[in-house]
């Protein structure tokens, strides 16, 4: 089970340049096995920043750059083997 929580803000400094920051906060719950004793569970959290700049020289125009980064789990999966 994944939920995720975003926000986002957008600041003007002048009428042709903006500033947007924001940030996501990821949760993430997985269960494997079907038996009690193969049973295991994981429990991820994380936060994600995003900031990104809008330039417009024109009203036609507008330039975007961005940065961001994002949760990615590892999925840890119990084996047990016998002989």
């Amino acid at each position: 089970m994944t939920y995720g929580l975003y926000l986002q803000d957008q600041i003007a400094f002048t009428d042709n340049l903006k500033m947007l920051i924001g940030g996501r906060y990821d949760w993430l719950s997985n269960e494997t096995g079907s038996l009690d004793d193969d049973r295991s569970s994981q429990d991820d959290a994380a936060f994600s920043p995003r900031i990104g700049l809008v330039y417009q020289p024109s009203k036609n125009v507008s330039l975007y750059t961005s940065y961001s980064q994002s949760l990615r789990p590892s999925i840890v999966r119990n084996s047990l083997y016998s002989d």
